[in-house]
């Protein structure tokens, strides 16, 4: 995962969405960014809520053993940035939906 924070309550990772993570789950930044098909975006966040794992390049990692909260980041020059921004928000607004 990206960075793991903790305050005096609740670890939380930051993750993002529309970039990729190494197998060991580093986020692998670039100079570059390609164009994200929202598809892949979508099964990324899919994945994340449901079960609970990230995406990496060769496969997938669960999330960190007491990571409670997560916060879904969007990297800002990445082509189509406002379509992945609402794509996420959709599935989280759903995710939460069920639990509220």
């Amino acid at each position: 995962m990206h960075e793991r924070c903790e305050d005096e309550r609740t670890p939380s990772t930051e993750w993002f969405a529309d970039l990729d993570y190494s197998p060991e789950g580093n986020l692998l930044i670039t100079k570059k960014h390609d164009p994200v098909p929202l598809c892949v975006v979508q099964d990324k966040v899919k994945r994340l809520l449901e079960e609970q794992k990230i995406t990496t390049v060769s496969g997938q990692l669960p999330l960190p053993a007491g990571v409670t909260e997560l916060s879904i980041c969007c990297h800002s020059d990445i082509q189509g940035t406002v379509k992945i921004e609402k794509t996420v928000k959709a599935f989280v607004d759903t995710n939460n939906a069920q639990w509220a």
